[in-house]
Protein backbone atom coordinates (compact mmCIF):
# COMPACT_ATOMS: atom_id res chain seq x y z
CA UNK A 1 0.00 0.00 0.00
CA UNK A 2 2.96 2.77 0.85
CA UNK A 3 4.70 1.91 -2.34
CA UNK A 4 1.58 2.03 -3.85
CA UNK A 5 1.36 5.65 -2.65
CA UNK A 6 4.90 6.37 -3.43
CA UNK A 7 4.09 5.48 -7.19
CA UNK A 8 1.68 7.82 -7.60
CA UNK A 9 3.35 11.16 -7.67
CA UNK A 10 5.59 9.67 -10.98
CA UNK A 11 2.35 8.04 -12.42
CA UNK A 12 1.07 11.72 -12.36
CA UNK A 13 4.16 13.02 -13.74
CA UNK A 14 4.27 10.22 -16.88
CA UNK A 15 0.42 11.09 -17.39
CA UNK A 16 1.35 14.98 -17.58
CA UNK A 17 3.89 14.50 -19.84
CA UNK A 18 1.98 12.03 -22.18
CA UNK A 19 -0.64 14.66 -22.35
CA UNK A 20 -0.13 17.26 -25.54
CA UNK A 21 -0.11 20.79 -25.58
CA UNK A 22 -3.76 21.33 -25.95
CA UNK A 23 -4.81 18.83 -23.25
CA UNK A 24 -2.31 20.69 -20.52
CA UNK A 25 -3.90 24.17 -21.47
CA UNK A 26 -7.44 23.04 -21.40
CA UNK A 27 -6.47 21.59 -18.10
CA UNK A 28 -4.70 24.15 -16.53
CA UNK A 29 -7.48 26.44 -17.91
CA UNK A 30 -10.40 24.44 -15.78
CA UNK A 31 -8.27 24.65 -12.65
CA UNK A 32 -7.55 28.19 -13.14
CA UNK A 33 -11.66 28.86 -13.02
CA UNK A 34 -12.21 26.41 -10.53
CA UNK A 35 -10.01 28.27 -8.17
CA UNK A 36 -11.56 31.47 -9.09
CA UNK A 37 -15.12 30.41 -8.49
CA UNK A 38 -13.91 29.26 -5.24
CA UNK A 39 -12.35 32.47 -4.13
CA UNK A 40 -15.54 34.37 -5.87
CA UNK A 41 -18.17 32.34 -3.23
CA UNK A 42 -15.53 33.05 -0.49
CA UNK A 43 -15.65 36.55 -1.10
CA UNK A 44 -19.11 36.87 -1.95
CA UNK A 45 -20.32 34.38 1.74
CA UNK A 46 -17.69 36.16 3.51
CA UNK A 47 -18.26 39.58 2.98
CA UNK A 48 -19.70 41.75 6.08
CA UNK A 49 -23.21 43.28 5.39
CA UNK A 50 -23.56 46.59 7.55
CA UNK A 51 -27.02 47.90 8.16
CA UNK A 52 -27.66 51.44 9.15
CA UNK A 53 -28.54 52.12 12.82
CA UNK A 54 -28.77 55.22 13.57
CA UNK A 55 -28.31 58.97 12.01
CA UNK A 56 -26.74 61.42 14.51
CA UNK A 57 -27.54 65.51 14.31
CA UNK A 58 -24.10 65.72 15.26
CA UNK A 59 -20.42 64.25 15.23
CA UNK A 60 -20.28 63.77 18.86
CA UNK A 61 -23.11 61.88 19.83
CA UNK A 62 -22.21 60.01 16.47
CA UNK A 63 -18.61 59.64 17.81
CA UNK A 64 -19.91 58.56 21.53
CA UNK A 65 -21.81 55.78 19.88
CA UNK A 66 -19.23 54.02 18.05
CA UNK A 67 -16.98 54.07 21.00
CA UNK A 68 -20.13 52.15 22.83
CA UNK A 69 -20.66 49.61 20.23
CA UNK A 70 -16.63 48.91 20.18
CA UNK A 71 -16.47 48.56 24.15
CA UNK A 72 -19.74 45.73 23.75
CA UNK A 73 -17.69 44.20 20.77
CA UNK A 74 -19.73 44.94 18.18
CA UNK A 75 -18.79 45.70 14.58
CA UNK A 76 -19.33 49.07 12.99
CA UNK A 77 -18.19 51.78 10.67
CA UNK A 78 -18.77 55.45 10.23
CA UNK A 79 -19.42 56.17 7.55
CA UNK A 80 -18.17 59.39 4.81
CA UNK A 81 -20.97 61.72 6.79
CA UNK A 82 -19.23 61.23 9.73
CA UNK A 83 -22.96 61.60 10.93
CA UNK A 84 -24.06 57.76 10.03
CA UNK A 85 -23.75 54.45 12.59
CA UNK A 86 -23.76 51.26 10.34
CA UNK A 87 -23.20 48.12 12.64
CA UNK A 88 -22.87 44.53 11.40
CA UNK A 89 -26.13 42.93 9.96
CA UNK A 90 -25.40 39.85 12.66
CA UNK A 91 -25.26 42.25 15.27
CA UNK A 92 -27.56 44.41 14.57
CA UNK A 93 -30.68 43.49 16.99
CA UNK A 94 -27.60 43.75 20.07
CA UNK A 95 -27.22 47.45 18.69
CA UNK A 96 -30.34 48.19 19.00
CA UNK A 97 -30.67 46.84 22.61
CA UNK A 98 -27.56 48.55 23.55
CA UNK A 99 -29.36 51.99 22.37
CA UNK A 100 -32.40 51.47 24.25
CA UNK A 101 -30.65 50.62 27.57
CA UNK A 102 -28.05 53.82 27.25
CA UNK A 103 -30.96 55.54 26.03
CA UNK A 104 -29.41 56.67 22.83
CA UNK A 105 -30.58 59.01 21.50
CA UNK A 106 -32.70 60.25 24.04
CA UNK A 107 -35.35 61.30 21.68
CA UNK A 108 -36.13 57.55 20.73
CA UNK A 109 -36.47 56.18 17.84
CA UNK A 110 -39.09 57.96 15.20
CA UNK A 111 -42.08 56.63 13.12
CA UNK A 112 -39.77 58.04 10.44
CA UNK A 113 -36.23 55.82 11.25
CA UNK A 114 -38.58 52.86 11.68
CA UNK A 115 -40.15 53.02 8.55
CA UNK A 116 -36.88 53.52 6.34
CA UNK A 117 -35.50 50.47 5.03
CA UNK A 118 -33.07 48.75 3.02
CA UNK A 119 -33.06 46.47 0.63
CA UNK A 120 -30.84 44.25 2.78
CA UNK A 121 -32.83 44.71 6.11
CA UNK A 122 -34.44 41.61 7.47
CA UNK A 123 -37.55 41.08 8.70
CA UNK A 124 -36.91 40.65 12.28
CA UNK A 125 -34.51 43.84 12.14
CA UNK A 126 -37.80 45.92 10.68
CA UNK A 127 -39.38 44.16 13.65
CA UNK A 128 -37.30 45.56 16.36
CA UNK A 129 -37.13 49.17 14.61
CA UNK A 130 -41.09 49.07 15.01
CA UNK A 131 -40.82 48.19 18.36
CA UNK A 132 -38.96 50.44 19.89
CA UNK A 133 -40.42 53.33 18.00
CA UNK A 134 -43.56 51.98 19.66
CA UNK A 135 -42.20 52.03 22.99
CA UNK A 136 -41.01 55.90 22.16
CA UNK A 137 -44.52 56.83 21.63
CA UNK A 138 -46.13 55.62 24.27
CA UNK A 139 -43.04 56.99 26.47
CA UNK A 140 -43.95 60.69 25.09
CA UNK A 141 -47.70 60.25 25.77
CA UNK A 142 -47.06 59.36 29.32
CA UNK A 143 -44.46 62.36 30.05
CA UNK A 144 -47.82 63.99 28.75
CA UNK A 145 -49.44 63.31 32.08
CA UNK A 146 -48.92 66.38 34.21
CA UNK A 147 -47.98 63.97 37.53
CA UNK A 148 -44.99 61.78 35.19
CA UNK A 149 -41.77 63.40 34.71
CA UNK A 150 -39.94 60.37 32.74
CA UNK A 151 -41.11 56.98 31.44
CA UNK A 152 -39.13 54.22 30.70
CA UNK A 153 -41.62 51.88 28.20
CA UNK A 154 -40.26 47.83 27.81
CA UNK A 155 -42.73 45.97 24.83
CA UNK A 156 -42.05 42.30 24.94
CA UNK A 157 -44.44 39.97 21.99
CA UNK A 158 -45.12 36.75 22.51
CA UNK A 159 -45.76 34.49 19.10
CA UNK A 160 -49.08 32.27 19.07
CA UNK A 161 -48.85 29.15 19.63
CA UNK A 162 -48.24 25.89 17.78
CA UNK A 163 -51.34 24.23 18.30
CA UNK A 164 -54.37 25.38 16.42
CA UNK A 165 -55.95 25.20 20.19
CA UNK A 166 -54.23 27.59 21.87
CA UNK A 167 -54.99 30.96 21.55
CA UNK A 168 -52.37 34.01 21.11
CA UNK A 169 -50.45 35.44 24.12
CA UNK A 170 -51.03 38.88 25.00
CA UNK A 171 -48.57 41.23 24.79
CA UNK A 172 -46.02 42.01 27.63
CA UNK A 173 -45.47 45.81 29.04
CA UNK A 174 -43.54 46.97 31.47
CA UNK A 175 -43.28 50.39 32.70
CA UNK A 176 -41.38 52.68 34.84
CA UNK A 177 -42.47 56.09 35.90
CA UNK A 178 -40.53 58.97 37.87
CA UNK A 179 -43.03 61.15 39.17
CA UNK A 180 -43.67 64.37 40.59
CA UNK A 181 -45.86 63.33 43.19
CA UNK A 182 -48.04 60.22 44.37
CA UNK A 183 -50.99 59.19 42.13
CA UNK A 184 -53.96 57.12 43.91
CA UNK A 185 -54.91 53.50 42.69
CA UNK A 186 -57.61 54.49 40.41
CA UNK A 187 -55.19 56.45 38.76
CA UNK A 188 -52.49 53.32 38.26
CA UNK A 189 -55.37 51.43 36.94
CA UNK A 190 -56.11 53.79 34.36
CA UNK A 191 -52.83 54.19 33.33
CA UNK A 192 -52.86 50.10 33.12
CA UNK A 193 -55.62 50.29 31.00
CA UNK A 194 -54.77 52.95 28.39
CA UNK A 195 -50.79 50.28 28.53
CA UNK A 196 -53.17 47.30 27.60
CA UNK A 197 -55.75 49.51 24.80
CA UNK A 198 -52.44 50.19 22.98
CA UNK A 199 -50.87 47.18 22.67
CA UNK A 200 -54.10 45.20 21.93
CA UNK A 201 -54.53 43.48 25.15
CA UNK A 202 -58.53 42.50 26.24
CA UNK A 203 -57.29 43.07 29.55
CA UNK A 204 -54.83 44.00 31.84
CA UNK A 205 -53.01 40.96 33.64
CA UNK A 206 -49.51 41.42 31.39
CA UNK A 207 -49.14 45.14 32.44
CA UNK A 208 -46.64 46.18 35.20
CA UNK A 209 -46.12 49.72 36.22
CA UNK A 210 -43.66 50.68 38.83
CA UNK A 211 -42.20 54.08 40.10
CA UNK A 212 -38.24 55.19 40.24
CA UNK A 213 -38.34 53.84 43.95
CA UNK A 214 -39.08 50.29 42.98
CA UNK A 215 -42.55 50.46 44.76
CA UNK A 216 -45.16 48.43 42.48
CA UNK A 217 -48.01 50.51 41.56
CA UNK A 218 -49.64 48.18 39.24
CA UNK A 219 -49.40 44.23 39.03
CA UNK A 220 -51.92 42.64 36.44
CA UNK A 221 -51.41 39.32 37.77
CA UNK A 222 -51.84 40.60 41.26
CA UNK A 223 -54.71 43.22 40.27
CA UNK A 224 -57.55 40.76 40.65
CA UNK A 225 -56.93 39.39 44.08
CA UNK A 226 -57.07 40.75 47.45
CA UNK A 227 -52.87 41.55 46.61
CA UNK A 228 -54.09 44.88 44.87
CA UNK A 229 -55.37 47.81 46.44
CA UNK A 230 -59.54 48.59 47.01
CA UNK A 231 -61.55 51.55 47.00
CA UNK A 232 -64.71 50.14 47.44
CA UNK A 233 -66.79 47.14 49.34
CA UNK A 234 -68.04 45.99 45.41
CA UNK A 235 -64.27 45.79 44.70
CA UNK A 236 -63.43 43.69 48.03
CA UNK A 237 -66.31 41.22 46.96
CA UNK A 238 -64.73 40.96 43.98
CA UNK A 239 -61.07 40.63 44.67
CA UNK A 240 -62.57 37.92 47.58
CA UNK A 241 -64.19 35.99 44.69
CA UNK A 242 -61.31 35.79 42.37
CA UNK A 243 -59.01 35.04 45.59
CA UNK A 244 -61.09 31.97 46.21
CA UNK A 245 -61.30 30.88 42.61
CA UNK A 246 -57.68 30.90 42.60
CA UNK A 247 -56.83 28.80 45.25
CA UNK A 248 -59.17 26.02 44.00
CA UNK A 249 -57.22 26.55 40.85
CA UNK A 250 -54.02 26.36 41.86
CA UNK A 251 -54.71 23.24 43.71
CA UNK A 252 -56.67 21.56 41.45
CA UNK A 253 -54.16 22.31 38.48
CA UNK A 254 -51.22 20.85 40.69
CA UNK A 255 -52.98 17.25 40.28
CA UNK A 256 -52.42 17.27 36.89
CA UNK A 257 -55.04 18.74 35.51
CA UNK A 258 -54.52 21.24 32.22
CA UNK A 259 -57.47 23.52 32.83
CA UNK A 260 -59.35 24.59 35.57
CA UNK A 261 -62.78 26.83 35.66
CA UNK A 262 -64.35 27.40 38.88
CA UNK A 263 -67.83 29.28 39.26
CA UNK A 264 -67.48 31.60 42.20
CA UNK A 265 -70.98 33.53 41.26
CA UNK A 266 -72.95 31.59 44.00
CA UNK A 267 -70.56 32.37 46.78
CA UNK A 268 -71.90 34.65 49.75
CA UNK A 269 -70.02 37.28 52.10
CA UNK A 270 -70.64 37.92 55.46
CA UNK A 271 -69.65 41.97 55.45
CA UNK A 272 -70.99 42.44 59.28
CA UNK A 273 -68.01 44.54 61.28
CA UNK A 274 -68.68 43.65 64.65
CA UNK A 275 -66.94 45.20 67.91
CA UNK A 276 -67.16 43.59 71.05
CA UNK A 277 -65.80 45.04 74.39
CA UNK A 278 -65.37 43.07 77.76
CA UNK A 279 -63.63 44.50 81.14
CA UNK A 280 -62.97 41.98 83.98
CA UNK A 281 -61.84 43.25 87.84
CA UNK A 282 -60.27 40.84 89.91
CA UNK A 283 -59.20 40.69 93.44
CA UNK A 284 -56.18 41.44 94.98
CA UNK A 285 -54.09 38.15 96.02
CA UNK A 286 -55.12 37.85 100.13
CA UNK A 287 -58.62 39.41 100.11
CA UNK A 288 -62.02 37.91 101.15
CA UNK A 289 -63.98 40.81 100.74
CA UNK A 290 -66.03 41.90 97.23
CA UNK A 291 -64.80 44.45 95.29
CA UNK A 292 -65.69 48.29 95.58
CA UNK A 293 -66.46 50.55 92.68
CA UNK A 294 -66.49 52.83 96.33
CA UNK A 295 -67.36 53.10 99.65
CA UNK A 296 -68.60 55.58 101.85
CA UNK A 297 -69.66 55.03 105.51
CA UNK A 298 -70.37 57.62 108.44
CA UNK A 299 -71.94 57.34 112.15
CA UNK A 300 -73.03 59.83 114.80
CA UNK A 301 -73.82 59.67 118.12
CA UNK A 302 -74.51 61.84 121.06
CA UNK A 303 -76.21 62.98 124.18
CA UNK A 304 -77.18 65.90 126.57
CA UNK A 305 -78.24 66.49 130.32
CA UNK A 306 -79.24 69.79 131.71
CA UNK A 307 -79.51 70.06 135.86
CA UNK A 308 -82.93 70.52 137.58
CA UNK A 309 -83.20 73.23 140.91
CA UNK A 310 -81.02 72.12 144.20
CA UNK A 311 -83.17 70.05 146.47
CA UNK A 312 -86.08 67.80 146.76
CA UNK A 313 -88.67 69.48 144.02
CA UNK A 314 -88.98 67.79 140.79
CA UNK A 315 -87.62 68.88 137.82
CA UNK A 316 -89.83 67.28 135.42
CA UNK A 317 -91.59 71.19 135.62
CA UNK A 318 -89.79 73.48 133.20
CA UNK A 319 -88.43 76.98 134.50
CA UNK A 320 -89.22 80.35 133.03
CA UNK A 321 -86.72 82.15 134.39
CA UNK A 322 -82.94 82.31 133.46
CA UNK A 323 -80.54 80.55 135.51
CA UNK A 324 -77.15 79.22 135.54
CA UNK A 325 -77.38 75.73 135.52
CA UNK A 326 -74.90 73.03 135.53
CA UNK A 327 -75.09 70.67 132.51
CA UNK A 328 -73.19 67.63 130.60
CA UNK A 329 -73.06 66.18 126.69
CA UNK A 330 -71.92 63.46 124.76
CA UNK A 331 -71.06 62.52 121.12
CA UNK A 332 -69.26 60.73 118.75
CA UNK A 333 -68.68 60.73 114.97
CA UNK A 334 -67.36 57.59 112.90
CA UNK A 335 -66.53 58.36 109.07
CA UNK A 336 -65.11 54.93 106.82
CA UNK A 337 -64.35 55.94 103.22
CA UNK A 338 -62.72 52.76 100.85
CA UNK A 339 -61.31 53.47 97.42
CA UNK A 340 -60.21 50.28 95.93
CA UNK A 341 -57.89 49.90 93.20
CA UNK A 342 -58.17 45.99 91.81
CA UNK A 343 -56.68 44.53 89.38
CA UNK A 344 -58.25 45.24 85.29
CA UNK A 345 -58.32 43.95 82.04
CA UNK A 346 -59.58 45.08 78.98
CA UNK A 347 -60.37 43.70 75.93
CA UNK A 348 -61.08 45.06 72.95
CA UNK A 349 -61.97 42.35 69.98
CA UNK A 350 -62.81 43.49 66.31
CA UNK A 351 -64.30 40.29 64.10
CA UNK A 352 -63.24 39.69 60.68
CA UNK A 353 -64.73 41.95 57.81
CA UNK A 354 -66.46 40.44 54.79
CA UNK A 355 -65.65 36.91 54.64
CA UNK A 356 -67.26 34.00 52.46
CA UNK A 357 -69.93 32.35 54.36
CA UNK A 358 -69.38 28.71 53.22
CA UNK A 359 -72.67 27.26 54.69
CA UNK A 360 -74.68 29.23 52.18
CA UNK A 361 -72.48 28.62 49.26
CA UNK A 362 -72.22 26.56 46.29
CA UNK A 363 -69.63 26.02 43.76
CA UNK A 364 -69.05 24.69 40.33
CA UNK A 365 -65.77 23.52 38.98
CA UNK A 366 -65.19 22.49 35.23
CA UNK A 367 -61.59 20.49 34.74
CA UNK A 368 -60.04 19.37 31.47
CA UNK A 369 -57.22 17.09 31.01
CA UNK A 370 -55.24 17.38 27.33
CA UNK A 371 -54.95 14.45 25.16
CA UNK A 372 -52.51 15.29 23.13
CA UNK A 373 -51.46 13.26 19.42
CA UNK A 374 -48.15 13.87 17.50
CA UNK A 375 -48.40 13.83 13.95
CA UNK A 376 -44.65 11.85 14.03
CA UNK A 377 -45.76 9.73 17.16
CA UNK A 378 -49.04 8.12 15.64
CA UNK A 379 -47.68 7.73 11.61
CA UNK A 380 -44.90 5.96 13.25
CA UNK A 381 -47.31 3.78 16.00
CA UNK A 382 -49.67 2.06 13.50
CA UNK A 383 -52.63 4.45 15.51
CA UNK A 384 -53.59 5.97 12.08
CA UNK A 385 -54.32 2.54 9.94
CA UNK A 386 -55.58 3.85 7.23
CA UNK A 387 -57.06 7.26 7.61
CA UNK A 388 -54.79 10.32 6.73
CA UNK A 389 -53.63 12.80 9.14
CA UNK A 390 -56.43 15.06 8.17
CA UNK A 391 -59.24 11.94 8.55
CA UNK A 392 -57.55 10.89 12.13
CA UNK A 393 -58.80 14.86 13.21
CA UNK A 394 -61.82 15.45 11.78
CA UNK A 395 -62.61 11.96 13.52
CA UNK A 396 -61.25 12.33 16.69
CA UNK A 397 -61.31 16.41 16.95
CA UNK A 398 -64.60 16.24 20.13
CA UNK A 399 -63.89 16.32 23.59
CA UNK A 400 -65.76 13.55 25.92
CA UNK A 401 -66.68 13.69 29.64
CA UNK A 402 -64.34 11.42 31.59
CA UNK A 403 -64.49 10.28 35.43
CA UNK A 404 -63.79 12.61 38.10
CA UNK A 405 -60.64 11.14 39.58
CA UNK A 406 -60.93 9.63 43.81
CA UNK A 407 -60.75 12.37 46.16
CA UNK A 408 -60.79 15.76 44.04
CA UNK A 409 -64.39 16.28 45.59
CA UNK A 410 -62.81 15.68 49.10
CA UNK A 411 -59.71 17.67 48.33
CA UNK A 412 -62.16 21.08 46.98
CA UNK A 413 -64.46 20.96 50.69
CA UNK A 414 -60.98 20.90 52.59
CA UNK A 415 -59.62 23.69 50.47
CA UNK A 416 -62.69 25.92 50.91
CA UNK A 417 -64.78 24.89 53.41
CA UNK A 418 -67.97 24.23 51.20
CA UNK A 419 -69.92 21.10 51.96
CA UNK A 420 -69.27 18.07 49.18
CA UNK A 421 -72.69 18.30 48.14
CA UNK A 422 -72.76 21.88 47.20
CA UNK A 423 -69.70 21.06 45.21
CA UNK A 424 -70.39 20.24 41.47
CA UNK A 425 -67.35 18.89 39.20
CA UNK A 426 -67.20 17.62 35.71
CA UNK A 427 -64.19 16.55 34.20
CA UNK A 428 -63.87 16.74 30.30
CA UNK A 429 -61.08 15.02 28.11
CA UNK A 430 -59.67 17.45 25.07
CA UNK A 431 -57.40 16.19 21.92
CA UNK A 432 -54.86 18.28 20.96
CA UNK A 433 -53.31 17.67 17.71
CA UNK A 434 -49.43 17.86 16.60
CA UNK A 435 -48.37 18.48 13.16
CA UNK A 436 -45.43 17.41 12.45
CA UNK A 437 -42.50 20.17 12.49
CA UNK A 438 -40.93 20.50 8.71
CA UNK A 439 -37.48 22.37 9.38
CA UNK A 440 -36.76 24.60 6.60
CA UNK A 441 -33.66 23.34 4.59
CA UNK A 442 -30.36 25.71 4.06
CA UNK A 443 -30.13 25.76 0.39
CA UNK A 444 -27.06 27.62 0.56
CA UNK A 445 -25.03 24.68 2.00
CA UNK A 446 -26.88 22.62 -1.05
CA UNK A 447 -25.79 24.91 -3.22
CA UNK A 448 -22.17 24.51 -2.04
CA UNK A 449 -22.49 20.76 -2.61
CA UNK A 450 -23.94 20.46 -6.07
CA UNK A 451 -21.18 23.45 -7.29
CA UNK A 452 -18.32 20.66 -5.53
CA UNK A 453 -20.20 17.59 -7.38
CA UNK A 454 -19.83 19.59 -10.61
CA UNK A 455 -16.26 21.21 -9.94
CA UNK A 456 -15.15 17.26 -9.43
CA UNK A 457 -16.96 16.15 -12.25
CA UNK A 458 -15.50 18.42 -14.39
CA UNK A 459 -12.25 17.93 -13.60
CA UNK A 460 -12.80 13.70 -13.64
CA UNK A 461 -14.08 14.40 -17.24
CA UNK A 462 -11.11 16.54 -18.54
CA UNK A 463 -8.77 13.76 -16.62
CA UNK A 464 -10.37 11.28 -18.42
CA UNK A 465 -10.86 12.47 -21.81
CA UNK A 466 -6.89 13.48 -21.73
CA UNK A 467 -6.16 9.87 -21.07
CA UNK A 468 -7.99 8.53 -23.80
CA UNK A 469 -5.91 7.77 -27.39
CA UNK A 470 -5.95 10.69 -30.11
CA UNK A 471 -7.48 10.09 -33.59
CA UNK A 472 -5.83 11.51 -36.04
CA UNK A 473 -8.13 12.22 -39.20
CA UNK A 474 -6.12 12.61 -42.41
CA UNK A 475 -7.92 15.18 -44.55
CA UNK A 476 -7.33 15.10 -48.31
CA UNK A 477 -5.56 18.52 -49.52
CA UNK A 478 -7.81 20.73 -51.87
CA UNK A 479 -7.18 21.10 -55.18
CA UNK A 480 -6.34 24.44 -57.02
CA UNK A 481 -7.60 25.85 -59.82
CA UNK A 482 -5.22 24.45 -62.14
CA UNK A 483 -5.44 21.23 -61.29
CA UNK A 484 -8.76 21.02 -61.87
CA UNK A 485 -8.30 22.66 -65.57
CA UNK A 486 -5.85 19.92 -65.81
CA UNK A 487 -7.53 17.46 -64.48
CA UNK A 488 -10.88 18.68 -67.22
CA UNK A 489 -8.36 18.43 -70.27
CA UNK A 490 -7.21 14.92 -69.26
CA UNK A 491 -10.77 13.87 -68.47
CA UNK A 492 -11.44 14.85 -72.31
CA UNK A 493 -9.06 13.05 -74.08
CA UNK A 494 -10.63 10.03 -73.00
CA UNK A 495 -12.33 7.67 -75.45
CA UNK A 496 -15.62 7.97 -75.98
CA UNK A 497 -16.62 5.05 -73.73
CA UNK A 498 -15.43 6.94 -71.35
CA UNK A 499 -18.19 9.76 -72.10
CA UNK A 500 -20.35 8.96 -68.74
CA UNK A 501 -17.07 9.32 -66.89
CA UNK A 502 -16.65 12.67 -68.00
CA UNK A 503 -20.28 13.64 -67.39
CA UNK A 504 -19.87 12.56 -63.61
CA UNK A 505 -16.78 14.58 -63.23
CA UNK A 506 -18.23 17.96 -65.21
CA UNK A 507 -21.49 17.26 -63.13
CA UNK A 508 -19.05 17.71 -59.84
CA UNK A 509 -17.38 20.45 -60.90
CA UNK A 510 -20.29 22.50 -61.38
CA UNK A 511 -22.06 20.83 -58.53
CA UNK A 512 -19.02 22.68 -56.65
CA UNK A 513 -19.47 26.00 -58.32
CA UNK A 514 -22.84 26.23 -57.37
CA UNK A 515 -23.03 25.13 -54.01
CA UNK A 516 -19.40 26.96 -53.54
CA UNK A 517 -19.91 30.30 -55.28
CA UNK A 518 -17.72 32.81 -52.86
CA UNK A 519 -14.73 29.55 -52.85
CA UNK A 520 -14.93 29.43 -56.66
CA UNK A 521 -14.73 32.93 -57.36
CA UNK A 522 -11.80 33.39 -54.41
CA UNK A 523 -10.00 30.71 -56.52
CA UNK A 524 -10.42 32.84 -59.66
CA UNK A 525 -9.16 36.07 -57.98
CA UNK A 526 -6.10 33.71 -57.15
CA UNK A 527 -5.57 32.67 -60.06
CA UNK A 528 -5.79 35.98 -62.01
CA UNK A 529 -3.54 37.63 -59.42
CA UNK A 530 -0.99 34.46 -60.01
CA UNK A 531 -0.92 35.18 -63.90
CA UNK A 532 -0.85 38.88 -63.67
CA UNK A 533 1.57 39.53 -60.83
Amino acid sequence: MVERLKQIPSQIVKMWKELSKKQKVLILSVVAVVLMTLLVLYFVLSKVEYTTLYKFEDTASASKMIQMLKDSNIDCKLEKDNLTVDVNSKSYQDAVVMMGTNDIPSTGMSWNDALTNSISTTQTEKEQKFNLAFQNDIRSNLMKLDYVTDAAVYIKGTAAEKTIFDSEEETSVSVMLTLKQAISAETANGIAKMLAGAVGNATTDKITIVDSSGKVLFAGDEQDTLGGSISSVAEYKEKLRNTFRKNVKDILLACDYDDVEVSGENLQFNMDKITEMSTEYTAADGQEQGLYDSSYEYKATGSNITSGIPGTDSNDQSTDYQIKTDGSSDSEVVLNKYDYLPNETVKNIEHEVGAVDTSKSSIGVVLTKYRIYNQATVEKDGTLGSLTWQQFVEQNNRRTQIQLDAGILNLISQVTGVAQNKIAVTVWEQPIFNDKVVKAKDYSNIVMIVLVILIIALLAFVVIRSMAPVQVTETEPELSVEELLATTKESQALDDIEITEKSETRRLIEKFVDENPEAVAQLLRNWLNDDWG
